[in-house]
């Protein structure tokens, strides 16, 4: 089982006990959690050595702060803890994003996949039900404004599902996602042609 130390930095006591509940239910991991003040971080912004993620609030934090901590914890994943829209160069900054409004199993998923080294493309069985409603929705042209309107999340949350689904079966373009769904049976012949 592998143990993570996960700091989190939020001023939010709910955000870090939900952040925290949430992990905790992980399975294949232990984990062990620390928060630091914001403040704290942007005055100096060093991580413990142990350190293997950073949950960091982006209200709470200067993008110079989350710079820094990349230069000086290379290895840390840095992950984006939002609760509103932000712009898409500004999520590109970290290496997962996860919202307030994501469910259980999103947020587990998101953690867990940035320590998942899958050398082999992935199958359907290993996508969530939501991933493959994604799918369906970049295979039949929608924008990710529609996908978002359609499955009730933000599009923020679509982003972040299109990353992990890049993540997890290596292919980076619709006509490749097109090919593995026709081939997956996620999607027919006649439904793409609607």
């Amino acid at each position: 089982m592998r143990h993570l130390n996960v700091i989190l930095c939020t001023p939010s006591p709910i955000e870090f006990n939900g952040i925290c509940s949430i992990l905790r239910n992980i399975r294949e991991m232990s984990i062990s959690f620390r928060a630091i003040d914001p403040a704290a971080l942007a005055n100096a912004p060093v991580l413990p050595a142990n350190a293997d993620i950073f949950i960091g609030d982006p209200l709470a934090l200067h993008a110079d702060t989350i710079h820094a901590l990349r230069q000086s914890s290379p290895k840390v994943k840095i992950v984006l803890l939002y609760h509103t829209a932000l712009p898409q160069h500004y999520v590109k900054a970290f290496d997962a994003s996860i919202s307030i409004y994501d469910s259980e199993a999103t947020i587990q998923q998101s953690i867990t996949s940035l320590f998942n080294n899958r050398k082999s493309t992935g199958s359907a069985s290993e996508l969530t039900q939501r991933e493959k409603e994604i799918i369906i929705g970049v295979v039949k042209g929608l924008s990710n404004k529609e996908i978002a309107a359609h499955c009730n999340v933000s599009v923020n949350t679509v982003m972040t599902h299109r990353r992990n689904i890049a993540a997890k079966l290596e292919i980076h373009s619709a006509a490749g996602l097109t090919v593995y769904a026709l081939m997956s049976n996620l999607i027919t012949l006649d439904e793409l042609s609607e």
